[in-house]
Formats: C-alpha cells, structure tokens, sequence
C-alpha cells in the first residue's frame, strides 16, 4: 500500500477512506446524524437510541426504538439530541436530562440543532420554522417574523453569532429572534430550495441547494460564487466545509468533495453499482480535520484528505512496495518487484516517477531504504549486499568483501551522519569508506 501525506499538488482521487461499524451487540443500527464531543468521542443519533463510540466500545446513551433521534449536536461538553416524538435531550456520558417536551414537533420533524455562544439553543423544525430555546424560555422565528418560509432544512452558526438558516424559499440571517436578511432567487441565488448550509470563519455561507449544487454568498451581499455550474450529482442533503475542501452528500452519487484551489477538481466516493446514496446523511468535520459521515446503516465512514491512497501510477504496481523513504529534498523513494523508484511527495497527473538505474534481481529484493544527511540514498538487499545511491546519481554496490557483516540484510538506518545495517550475522555500520561489524 503507497500511503501519500499530500503536502502540494491536487489529489489524485477520493481521499483514502475508512469504514467503523458500529454494532451495540447484534443489534444493526440505521444512523442518521452523528456529532463529536469534546473528548473525541463520536455520536450516533439511530433508530433504536442515541450511541458513543471511540472507535471500538459502542455504549447506547438512550435506548428508544420505535422513536428515533433524528438531530445531535455538541454543546459545552454536553450532547443534545432530538427524538422525532419532540424530546429534546441534555445528554453526558452517565445518562440524559430532558430539557424540552414537545408533541407538536412530531408532525414538524427536527432536523437540525445550532446552538449559539450565548448558550441558547435552534430547532430546525420542517413546518414549524425555528424553535429557540433561551434561558429556559421557548420562542419561535417563522414566516411571520420575516423567514422565507416555515419548512427549515439545516441551521449553522456565524462567526459573529448570527444564524444561517435554509429553508424551501431561499436562506435568512437572523439575530437574537429576529430575520435581519433574507436572500433568494431574486437577489442572485441560483435555487431557492436549500437543503443544507455550512459557515467558514470568514463569514462565508455556502449553500447545498436541490438542483443547482453549492453556492457561496457573504451576507450583506447580492450574487453568489456557484461551485459547479454543471453539476450532476442531484440534491445536496448536507454540507461541510473545511479549508479549500468542500464535502457535499448528494442524492444520487454519496459524498463529493470539491478542493476549490483547482478549477474542476471534483473527486466521488466509490460506490458500489448495485448500490444507491441514502436519502438522508450526516456529514462532520472531527478535530483532526478528516471528514466522517453516515448513510442511514450501522457504518460510519471516515475519509482524511491529509492521506492519499494510491494503487497505481503509471502504470506501476504500488500495491506491494518493499522498501519506503524520504529525502532532504521532499521526494519519496520507494522499491517494489520491479526496481528502485523515487516520486515527488505530491502526486499528480504532471509529476513524474523516475526509475534509478539498480540492477537487483528481483529473488533479492530491497527491504529498507534511509536518506543520509549528505543526501546519499542507501538501500538495503536481502541476499545482494547494499547499495549506496549519491546526490549525482552514481550506484554503488557493498557486499562482504566490503566489510559488510552479511549479504541478507534485513534494515537500514542512518543517524547523525552514521549509516547502521542489521544483517543476519549482526551490526554493521559504515565507517571511512568500509563497513565495520
């Protein structure tokens, strides 16, 4: 496996992705939302209960079949999750508090949560607009306080404490209880049905619309920056944003991840032919910066775009690389079957693989690479000795009859101008032109 950790240059394909089944027992869960809490742990709002994981234990916080949680967010160390019977719960690792009961909100289905700095907490409800929550008090934004409509989609928070909703009719920005901004097709948006909305901390609003993809817009502003005018990927249920990276969940293809650096640079999760994106999806930025998601089954999925995953380049097997290190100059050196190759750390259609001219044959292969700190490359062989690669590209070849302890080598290392080997008779290690047991 050729793990890459991008540092430039565009990605080559979807970022490496991971799957984490979560399972209470035998038990499948259908999860919908998820959120992470200050201890890094992951929440999964589902069929049967309200979830947390580390990755291995699964504990059921709650336990309510028959009544999903279809919303979860964090909130000073706490969760918050949303039952669809309208129970909104106040939940730590220990158990839950209900802080909200209400059965009106079974027909007006939750489907978002924000909570704001000052500690209040927004409902968004499809039919009743936004339901709030503020020191205890419960109060209400809908259409007749200036929202665009009362069916709400998704809610985020705004740098300066404002909040972005998206609703059927187009996007607002309210303050305290009140709409201060309204903005739809009339004022540049290119779809008026906004299923989902992410904030950066610039202050920009992106929005995931129902046939025109994701568009950005700065509040106080007409007209919007359209991410891809020939998008094709069907309604954009959730959004998040990230630095360059743009994470979509559409209906029709899974999560599409744009890096808006490069023009065009749209990249598709592999899904299996048989297989159809789920209707409803949760998508979350953890704190390491990798991107988790879930579809509506018992897995969660996690894709990190620090790490590329790359099978092949070229034409070349990277599937069963032998050998692995990097240089002073920022390159990659790797060996397989098939000889000694160095590659830029960045991959890329323009970036080329380069093939040092070792012969080896491929019964002895190489076992261990090290980058000395006078830029000589040195690889180890189990069965053909070592060879030392210099700055100008000249090979040379070490065997017994140069001091080695023994042909089968097994490990390369150089510290602090020194060069070791582990051979199958004991250490070497280089010293004034020979190497010494």
């Amino acid at each position: 496996v050729f793990v890459v950790i991008l540092q430039v240059g565009a990605l080559a394909q979807f970022p490496y992705l991971r799957t984490l089944e979560v399972r209470p027992g035998q038990q499948r869960p259908s999860i919908t939302c998820i959120a992470q809490d200050a201890q890094g742990l992951l929440w999964a709002g589902a069929d049967i209960g309200l979830l947390r994981t580390d990755g291995e234990r699964v504990d059921i916080l709650v336990r309510t079949e028959g009544d999903a949680v279809t919303a979860v967010a964090a909130s000073k160390g706490r969760m918050l999750a949303v039952l669809e019977s309208g129970v909104l719960l106040d939940c730590n690792g220990y158990g839950c508090d209900t802080l909200l009961n209400d059965p009106s909100l079974r027909g007006t289905p939750v489907r978002s949560i924000a909570v704001q700095a000052d500690g209040s907490i927004s409902l968004a409800t499809y039919g009743a607009g936004v339901r709030v929550l503020r020191a205890g008090i419960s109060s209400t934004i809908g259409a007749g306080q200036g929202l665009p409509d009362d069916h709400v989609n998704d809610l985020a928070v705004l740098p300066d404490g404002r909040l972005a909703v998206a609703t059927d009719q187009g996007l607002a920005i309210c303050k305290a209880d009140k709409v201060v901004e309204t903005f739809d097709g009339s004022r540049g948006a290119p779809d008026n049905l906004v299923l989902s909305v992410s904030v950066t901390e610039a202050g920009d609003v992106w929005a995931g619309t129902d046939q025109r993809g994701v568009f950005r817009w700065r509040p106080g502003q007409d007209g919007v920056h359209l991410l891809d005018s020939a998008w094709c990927h069907g309604p954009v249920m959730t959004l998040a944003v990230h630095g360059d990276m743009v994470w979509a969940a559409t209906e029709k293809h899974g999560v599409v991840l744009h890096d808006i650096r490069y023009r065009q640079a749209s990249y598709r999760q592999h899904m299996d032919t048989r297989s159809v994106a789920a209707p409803f999806m949760d998508l979350l930025i953890d704190r390491e910066g990798a991107t988790w998601w879930c579809d509506g089954s018992d897995r969660l999925y996690r894709a990190d775009p620090a790490i590329l995953f790359v099978p092949e380049h070229e034409g070349l097997d990277l599937r069963a690389i032998t050998a692995l290190c990097t240089d002073a100059q920022d390159r990659i050196w790797f060996a397989t079957a098939k000889g000694l190759f160095r590659h830029a750390a960045a991959v890329s259609e323009e970036l080329q693989v380069t093939r040092v001219p070792l012969e080896l044959d491929p019964r002895t292969p190489i076992v261990s690479l090290c980058a000395a700190e006078d830029g000589t490359i040195w690889a180890a062989s189990f069965g053909s000795g070592v060879f030392s690669i210099s700055p100008n590209g000249k090979v040379h070849r070490y065997t017994t009859a140069d001091g080695l302890s023994n042909d089968n080598v097994l490990a390369i290392r150089s510290m602090k101008g020194d060069v070791w080997c582990a051979t199958l008779e004991g250490l070497s290690f280089w010293w004034n032109g020979r190497f010494q047991a």
